[in-house]
């Protein structure tokens, strides 16, 4: 079963309803033109496309995240279950962006 289509649209059997017991917490960050492309050629314009299009900082994503998800997961009295799996594909070159401090 199709669970997701990466950064555009997410599964209707992944919902989260009143009766879930079980949450997996992804963290991702998609390449803004080929989002676009694939909004296009679908015809499936979502909050979520709109938002990864823009693009995002990708950099040190996984310690916010982790920080938010044991953040979460205190607050609403969850367990969390050890694991993480971390896989990197191709991400944009963080090249500094000089600024100027003083007028």
């Amino acid at each position: 079963a199709i669970v997701s289509l990466a950064g555009v649209m997410g599964g209707a059997t992944t919902e989260i309803s009143d009766d879930t017991t079980d949450v997996l917490l992804e963290m991702a960050w998609w390449d803004p033109p080929t989002i676009s492309r694939t909004v296009k050629r679908l015809n499936l314009p979502s909050e979520a496309s709109t938002r990864f299009r823009r693009g995002a900082d990708w950099g040190e994503n996984v310690d916010r995240a982790m920080r938010r998800f044991i953040s979460l997961a205190t607050a609403a009295g969850a367990t969390v279950v050890d694991g993480f799996v971390d896989e990197v594909g191709e991400t944009p070159d963080r090249t500094p962006i000089p600024v100027r401090t003083a007028k």
